[in-house]
Parts: C-alpha cells; structure tokens; sequence
C-alpha cells in the first residue's frame, strides 16, 4: 500500500489513501510504501512528517523500501540511502 503526500500539494490538502482505507488496509496486513510522487526536486520527500505520524497513528512500524527493484523493509522514519 502506497501512502502519497501528493495530495497535500493539490486542493483536496490531504495524504492518499484516506484514513478509513488505510486502517482497512493495516488491519488486513499490507506492507506500506512511502511516495511523495515528485516532479520537482523539491518536492521529493514532501510532508514525509506528517505521513511518517499518519503510519504511526495506524501502528505501522516499518515500511517497504526499493533499491534496483528490490524490495525490502525499514523502521518508519528512517533514514535510507
């Protein structure tokens, strides 16, 4: 499951999914992913704080990470590469 912040850039001004989905979602046992779907440079990593609370809130401890399309997992919050 992909938590975006691109939505806190646009109108609606809130992370996709919403909440009620993504407690669905924690509950049934997805993995969750970070995005910030940039197109600028400076938009990568956006809100990544207040997603990091988000996952928190729902009791997510980790998320998934990708290197060279790789799939593995890291503490929520961390730093990556």
């Amino acid at each position: 499951m992909e938590v975006s912040t691109a939505g806190l850039r646009k109108p609606v001004g809130e992370l996709y999914p919403s909440r009620q989905f993504a407690e669905m979602c924690a509950e049934a046992g997805a993995s969750f992913a970070l995005s910030s779907d940039a197109h600028l440079p400076e938009q990568v990593g956006f809100g990544y704080d207040r997603a990091v609370r988000f996952l928190e809130e729902l009791g997510i401890d980790e998320v998934c990470v990708f290197e060279q399309r790789q799939r593995s997992r890291a503490p929520l919050g961390a730093r990556v590469r």
